[in-house]
Protein backbone atom coordinates (compact mmCIF):
# COMPACT_ATOMS: atom_id res chain seq x y z
CA UNK A 1 0.00 0.00 0.00
CA UNK A 2 3.01 2.34 0.30
CA UNK A 3 4.54 1.73 -2.50
CA UNK A 4 1.26 2.16 -4.50
CA UNK A 5 0.75 5.29 -2.60
CA UNK A 6 4.01 6.51 -3.16
CA UNK A 7 3.83 5.58 -7.24
CA UNK A 8 0.58 7.68 -6.50
CA UNK A 9 2.28 10.78 -5.17
CA UNK A 10 5.17 10.70 -7.31
CA UNK A 11 3.08 10.67 -10.55
CA UNK A 12 0.36 13.49 -9.84
CA UNK A 13 2.59 15.39 -7.30
CA UNK A 14 6.56 15.18 -8.35
CA UNK A 15 6.22 18.17 -10.72
CA UNK A 16 5.26 20.31 -7.85
CA UNK A 17 7.77 18.77 -5.11
CA UNK A 18 10.40 18.99 -8.22
CA UNK A 19 9.79 23.00 -8.30
CA UNK A 20 9.48 23.93 -4.57
CA UNK A 21 11.46 26.98 -3.95
CA UNK A 22 13.12 24.84 -1.09
CA UNK A 23 14.15 22.05 -3.42
CA UNK A 24 17.67 22.05 -3.04
CA UNK A 25 18.47 21.08 -6.98
CA UNK A 26 16.75 24.84 -7.88
CA UNK A 27 19.12 26.85 -6.31
CA UNK A 28 22.33 24.55 -7.52
CA UNK A 29 20.30 24.15 -10.69
CA UNK A 30 20.28 28.26 -10.35
CA UNK A 31 23.79 28.48 -10.13
CA UNK A 32 24.94 26.36 -13.18
CA UNK A 33 22.34 27.20 -15.78
CA UNK A 34 21.36 29.73 -17.78
CA UNK A 35 17.36 30.27 -16.74
CA UNK A 36 15.08 30.57 -19.99
CA UNK A 37 13.00 33.95 -20.71
CA UNK A 38 9.80 33.99 -20.29
CA UNK A 39 7.95 35.88 -22.29
CA UNK A 40 3.93 36.94 -22.73
CA UNK A 41 1.55 35.97 -25.99
CA UNK A 42 3.24 38.58 -28.00
CA UNK A 43 6.72 37.62 -27.06
CA UNK A 44 7.57 40.94 -25.26
CA UNK A 45 10.45 39.46 -22.80
CA UNK A 46 9.05 39.47 -18.80
CA UNK A 47 12.06 37.44 -17.08
CA UNK A 48 15.69 36.38 -18.83
CA UNK A 49 19.04 35.71 -17.60
CA UNK A 50 21.91 38.24 -18.37
CA UNK A 51 25.32 37.28 -19.47
CA UNK A 52 26.34 37.56 -15.91
CA UNK A 53 23.70 34.83 -14.93
CA UNK A 54 21.77 37.13 -12.63
CA UNK A 55 18.08 37.00 -13.21
CA UNK A 56 16.35 40.16 -14.88
CA UNK A 57 12.59 41.29 -15.00
CA UNK A 58 11.08 43.65 -17.91
CA UNK A 59 12.60 47.29 -17.77
CA UNK A 60 9.38 49.37 -16.93
CA UNK A 61 8.40 49.06 -13.19
CA UNK A 62 4.16 49.22 -14.31
CA UNK A 63 5.27 46.11 -16.24
CA UNK A 64 6.63 43.95 -13.57
CA UNK A 65 4.13 45.07 -11.06
CA UNK A 66 1.14 44.22 -13.48
CA UNK A 67 2.40 40.63 -14.16
CA UNK A 68 4.39 39.86 -10.73
CA UNK A 69 2.59 37.42 -9.81
CA UNK A 70 2.19 35.39 -12.78
CA UNK A 71 5.98 35.37 -13.70
CA UNK A 72 6.75 35.41 -9.74
CA UNK A 73 10.45 35.95 -8.36
CA UNK A 74 13.77 34.68 -8.25
CA UNK A 75 14.13 34.25 -4.60
CA UNK A 76 10.66 31.99 -4.67
CA UNK A 77 8.82 33.92 -2.30
CA UNK A 78 5.42 33.31 -4.76
CA UNK A 79 5.97 29.51 -5.40
CA UNK A 80 3.38 29.87 -7.74
CA UNK A 81 4.99 32.39 -9.99
CA UNK A 82 6.24 30.68 -13.48
CA UNK A 83 10.08 31.82 -12.47
CA UNK A 84 9.17 28.67 -9.56
CA UNK A 85 6.67 26.57 -10.71
CA UNK A 86 8.00 26.24 -13.69
CA UNK A 87 11.70 25.95 -12.88
CA UNK A 88 11.95 22.54 -13.82
CA UNK A 89 11.65 24.05 -17.51
CA UNK A 90 13.49 27.27 -16.89
CA UNK A 91 16.36 24.64 -16.20
CA UNK A 92 16.37 22.22 -18.24
CA UNK A 93 15.37 19.97 -16.15
CA UNK A 94 13.34 18.30 -18.91
CA UNK A 95 15.65 18.53 -21.66
CA UNK A 96 16.43 15.06 -23.14
CA UNK A 97 19.47 13.00 -22.42
CA UNK A 98 20.69 14.11 -26.22
CA UNK A 99 20.65 17.75 -25.76
CA UNK A 100 22.68 17.61 -22.57
CA UNK A 101 25.00 15.85 -23.90
CA UNK A 102 25.29 18.13 -27.09
CA UNK A 103 25.91 20.97 -24.51
CA UNK A 104 28.69 19.05 -22.58
CA UNK A 105 30.54 17.78 -25.98
CA UNK A 106 30.56 21.87 -26.85
CA UNK A 107 31.71 23.11 -24.12
CA UNK A 108 28.60 25.45 -23.68
CA UNK A 109 26.79 26.51 -20.67
CA UNK A 110 23.65 24.37 -19.73
CA UNK A 111 20.34 26.57 -21.01
CA UNK A 112 17.03 25.87 -19.70
CA UNK A 113 14.21 26.42 -22.25
CA UNK A 114 11.64 29.69 -22.72
CA UNK A 115 8.42 29.33 -21.74
CA UNK A 116 5.98 31.91 -23.59
CA UNK A 117 2.98 32.51 -21.49
CA UNK A 118 -0.96 32.86 -22.65
CA UNK A 119 -1.47 36.36 -20.46
CA UNK A 120 -0.83 39.89 -22.75
CA UNK A 121 1.60 42.22 -20.82
CA UNK A 122 -0.18 45.15 -22.15
CA UNK A 123 -3.77 43.88 -20.89
CA UNK A 124 -2.02 43.03 -17.86
CA UNK A 125 -1.14 46.69 -17.15
CA UNK A 126 -4.15 48.32 -18.61
CA UNK A 127 -5.79 46.32 -15.71
CA UNK A 128 -3.54 47.51 -13.50
CA UNK A 129 -4.07 51.22 -13.96
CA UNK A 130 -7.76 50.95 -14.19
CA UNK A 131 -7.61 49.18 -10.51
CA UNK A 132 -9.28 51.44 -7.93
CA UNK A 133 -6.36 52.69 -5.68
CA UNK A 134 -5.67 51.29 -2.63
CA UNK A 135 -8.44 48.45 -3.26
CA UNK A 136 -7.81 44.59 -3.04
CA UNK A 137 -8.39 41.66 -5.28
CA UNK A 138 -8.34 40.39 -8.80
CA UNK A 139 -9.18 40.43 -12.22
CA UNK A 140 -8.94 37.38 -14.77
CA UNK A 141 -9.75 37.43 -18.39
CA UNK A 142 -10.14 33.95 -20.48
CA UNK A 143 -10.81 32.95 -23.67
CA UNK A 144 -13.50 30.65 -23.00
CA UNK A 145 -13.28 28.64 -25.79
CA UNK A 146 -9.94 27.74 -25.60
CA UNK A 147 -9.10 27.99 -21.62
CA UNK A 148 -6.02 30.30 -22.50
CA UNK A 149 -5.56 33.34 -19.64
CA UNK A 150 -5.38 36.69 -21.14
CA UNK A 151 -4.29 38.23 -17.78
CA UNK A 152 -4.34 37.12 -14.22
CA UNK A 153 -4.12 40.23 -12.16
CA UNK A 154 -3.64 40.24 -8.51
CA UNK A 155 -3.64 43.80 -6.39
CA UNK A 156 -1.77 44.65 -4.29
CA UNK A 157 1.05 44.07 -6.60
CA UNK A 158 4.68 43.57 -5.68
CA UNK A 159 8.05 44.14 -7.59
CA UNK A 160 10.01 41.24 -8.31
CA UNK A 161 13.64 43.13 -8.21
CA UNK A 162 12.57 44.57 -4.88
CA UNK A 163 11.01 41.88 -3.00
CA UNK A 164 12.24 42.98 0.07
CA UNK A 165 9.91 45.97 0.12
CA UNK A 166 6.33 43.24 -0.14
CA UNK A 167 8.17 41.35 2.98
CA UNK A 168 8.68 44.23 4.93
CA UNK A 169 4.97 44.76 4.85
CA UNK A 170 3.51 40.77 4.34
CA UNK A 171 0.35 42.01 6.00
CA UNK A 172 -0.65 43.95 2.08
CA UNK A 173 -0.53 40.32 0.64
CA UNK A 174 1.23 41.71 -2.47
CA UNK A 175 2.46 37.82 -2.65
CA UNK A 176 -0.35 36.07 -2.64
CA UNK A 177 -2.27 35.65 -6.24
CA UNK A 178 -5.64 36.55 -4.98
CA UNK A 179 -6.73 34.85 -8.56
CA UNK A 180 -5.82 31.44 -7.64
CA UNK A 181 -4.52 31.67 -3.80
CA UNK A 182 -7.52 34.07 -2.45
CA UNK A 183 -10.50 32.11 -1.24
CA UNK A 184 -13.85 34.03 -1.00
CA UNK A 185 -17.44 33.77 -0.64
CA UNK A 186 -19.32 32.84 -4.20
CA UNK A 187 -22.47 34.51 -2.83
CA UNK A 188 -25.72 33.67 -5.31
CA UNK A 189 -23.83 31.76 -7.84
CA UNK A 190 -23.87 29.00 -5.48
CA UNK A 191 -27.72 29.21 -5.66
CA UNK A 192 -26.84 27.05 -8.84
CA UNK A 193 -25.64 24.16 -6.33
CA UNK A 194 -28.29 24.50 -3.78
CA UNK A 195 -31.09 24.24 -6.97
CA UNK A 196 -28.97 21.65 -8.52
CA UNK A 197 -29.09 19.43 -4.74
CA UNK A 198 -33.00 20.37 -4.47
CA UNK A 199 -34.26 19.16 -7.69
CA UNK A 200 -32.15 15.90 -7.24
CA UNK A 201 -32.88 15.02 -3.69
CA UNK A 202 -36.39 16.96 -2.75
CA UNK A 203 -39.80 15.14 -4.10
CA UNK A 204 -42.58 17.80 -5.46
CA UNK A 205 -40.79 20.37 -6.69
CA UNK A 206 -42.94 20.86 -9.67
CA UNK A 207 -45.87 21.94 -6.43
CA UNK A 208 -43.07 24.09 -4.54
CA UNK A 209 -44.36 27.61 -3.90
CA UNK A 210 -42.94 30.26 -1.00
CA UNK A 211 -44.53 33.45 0.16
CA UNK A 212 -40.78 35.34 0.10
CA UNK A 213 -41.83 38.25 2.69
CA UNK A 214 -38.11 39.37 2.33
CA UNK A 215 -37.46 37.61 5.67
CA UNK A 216 -37.15 33.98 6.74
CA UNK A 217 -36.37 33.29 10.21
CA UNK A 218 -34.15 30.13 11.06
CA UNK A 219 -32.82 29.48 14.56
CA UNK A 220 -31.62 32.74 16.21
CA UNK A 221 -30.77 34.00 13.07
CA UNK A 222 -32.84 35.16 9.83
CA UNK A 223 -31.52 35.44 6.04
CA UNK A 224 -32.85 38.59 4.33
CA UNK A 225 -34.11 39.74 1.22
CA UNK A 226 -33.30 43.55 -0.24
CA UNK A 227 -37.17 43.16 -1.18
CA UNK A 228 -39.69 40.93 -1.04
CA UNK A 229 -40.87 39.04 -3.81
CA UNK A 230 -44.20 37.85 -2.60
CA UNK A 231 -45.37 34.16 -3.86
CA UNK A 232 -43.52 32.73 -6.45
CA UNK A 233 -42.37 29.02 -7.75
CA UNK A 234 -39.02 27.68 -7.70
CA UNK A 235 -37.71 28.71 -10.71
CA UNK A 236 -39.12 32.28 -10.24
CA UNK A 237 -37.10 32.27 -6.84
CA UNK A 238 -34.47 31.52 -8.81
CA UNK A 239 -34.55 34.04 -11.44
CA UNK A 240 -34.95 36.50 -8.58
CA UNK A 241 -32.13 35.11 -6.75
CA UNK A 242 -34.30 34.84 -3.62
CA UNK A 243 -32.43 34.25 -0.61
CA UNK A 244 -35.20 33.34 1.77
CA UNK A 245 -36.20 30.65 -0.65
CA UNK A 246 -32.89 29.17 -0.80
CA UNK A 247 -32.64 29.02 2.88
CA UNK A 248 -35.61 27.46 3.09
CA UNK A 249 -34.70 24.22 0.53
CA UNK A 250 -31.44 23.96 2.40
CA UNK A 251 -33.82 23.30 6.02
CA UNK A 252 -35.03 20.41 3.29
CA UNK A 253 -31.98 19.52 2.20
CA UNK A 254 -29.49 19.67 5.01
CA UNK A 255 -25.75 19.18 5.59
CA UNK A 256 -25.36 15.73 4.09
CA UNK A 257 -27.50 16.07 0.80
CA UNK A 258 -25.94 19.52 -0.23
CA UNK A 259 -22.57 18.85 0.98
CA UNK A 260 -22.58 15.87 -1.05
CA UNK A 261 -23.92 17.93 -4.00
CA UNK A 262 -21.54 20.56 -3.65
CA UNK A 263 -18.62 18.08 -3.33
CA UNK A 264 -19.75 16.49 -6.77
CA UNK A 265 -19.81 19.66 -8.54
CA UNK A 266 -16.06 20.02 -7.69
CA UNK A 267 -16.12 21.75 -3.87
CA UNK A 268 -13.32 20.49 -1.73
CA UNK A 269 -11.54 18.62 -4.81
CA UNK A 270 -7.70 19.45 -5.56
CA UNK A 271 -7.68 20.58 -9.38
CA UNK A 272 -4.51 19.34 -10.88
CA UNK A 273 -3.88 21.77 -13.24
CA UNK A 274 -0.13 21.37 -14.85
CA UNK A 275 0.56 25.22 -15.34
CA UNK A 276 -0.82 26.96 -12.18
CA UNK A 277 -1.74 26.09 -8.78
CA UNK A 278 -5.35 26.81 -7.69
CA UNK A 279 -6.64 26.76 -4.02
CA UNK A 280 -9.00 24.33 -2.74
CA UNK A 281 -12.53 25.60 -2.59
CA UNK A 282 -14.55 24.97 0.54
CA UNK A 283 -17.72 23.48 1.73
CA UNK A 284 -17.81 22.56 5.40
CA UNK A 285 -20.09 19.09 5.78
CA UNK A 286 -19.45 18.99 9.29
CA UNK A 287 -22.98 19.23 10.84
CA UNK A 288 -23.10 22.24 12.60
CA UNK A 289 -25.98 24.94 12.62
CA UNK A 290 -29.32 25.32 10.73
CA UNK A 291 -28.30 29.10 10.37
CA UNK A 292 -25.01 28.12 9.40
CA UNK A 293 -26.52 25.82 6.68
CA UNK A 294 -29.34 28.79 5.59
CA UNK A 295 -26.47 31.21 5.07
CA UNK A 296 -24.24 28.34 2.73
CA UNK A 297 -27.24 27.40 0.47
CA UNK A 298 -26.49 31.50 -0.60
CA UNK A 299 -22.69 31.11 -1.00
CA UNK A 300 -22.33 32.92 2.78
CA UNK A 301 -21.09 32.21 5.98
CA UNK A 302 -17.84 29.51 5.69
CA UNK A 303 -18.46 28.42 2.13
CA UNK A 304 -15.41 29.79 0.27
Amino acid sequence: AMVAYFCYSVYFYGGRWVTNAYNPRIASGKQSVIMGKVTDRDGTVLAYTDSVGERRYHSSKETRMAVSQVVGDNGGKVSTGVDTFHAQYLLGFKASVTERLMDAFAGAPQRGDDIQLTISERLSRYISECFPEGKRGAVVVMNYKTGEILAMVSMPQFDPVNVSAALADESAGALINRATQGLYPPGSTFKIVTLASALQNLPDLDDFALDCTGYYSVGNYAVTEKEAHGPQTLSQAFANSCNTTFAALSQDLGYEMLGDTAQRMGFNFNFLFDDLIVYNSSYPIDNLSAEDLAWSSIGQGRVL
